[in-house]
């Protein structure tokens, strides 16, 4: 009697065990097709519908591949006609830049970039301070890709920055993007 009650329980963890596995392949594939649903509409220019199942999957409980294509993909809606669009793919992912792994952090804002959406322009300069090397790199092509409007934030920081090394560190910032600075 006590073998059998042993392998009814092994058994029980072995069909669990299998369920659980079925349920989280079943759901990696749901987000899968819903990513190449949302491809498939951008490329027959149905752009907000596209945006739409795209930010859907955003969430972070998605797997990083499906969050990345959908960040990258809202980016290209948003690059192509950046007076609509754009200002509804920035809007879309400000949300995610500060609630993100520094992966995501960083492909996110290689897309605020390619928009450009200058209304994330004070965001990417307050991360500038505190970010790893690589993300710095990408903060800095979105800010050039950004312009004018980014830039007179910098301006601004560097003229009101508390201390001697935020100053050295707004005017780097400054001079790499090729702006003087007066003193």
């Amino acid at each position: 009697m006590g073998q059998q009650t042993i392998l009814l329980k092994k058994l029980r963890h072995f069909f669990w065990g299998i369920f659980f596995a079925l349920f989280v392949l079943g759901n990696t594939g749901c987000s899968f097709n819903n990513i190449k649903r949302a491809r498939s509409l951008y490329q027959k220019n149905k752009k907000t519908e596209a945006l739409e199942m795209a930010q859907i999957l955003l969430d972070p409980e998605e797997a990083e591949s499906i969050r990345v294509d959908a960040v990258n993909l809202i980016g290209r809606i948003g690059s192509e006609n950046q007076e609509k669009m754009g200002k509804m793919s920035g809007k879309t992912l400000m949300p995610y830049l500060n609630n993100s792994t520094p992966f995501m952090q960083t492909i996110i804002i290689k897309n605020l970039g390619l928009i450009p959406y200058p209304e994330a322009s004070a965001e990417l300069i307050k991360l500038s301070l505190t970010t790893d090397e690589d993300t710095m790199e990408e903060i800095f092509i979105a800010v050039r890709n950004i312009g004018q409007p980014a830039i007179d934030i910098l301006k601004n920081r560097y003229q009101t920055a508390p201390g001697e090394k935020e100053k050295l560190f707004y005017q780097s910032f400054l001079r790499k993007l090729g702006v003087t600075i007066n003193k």
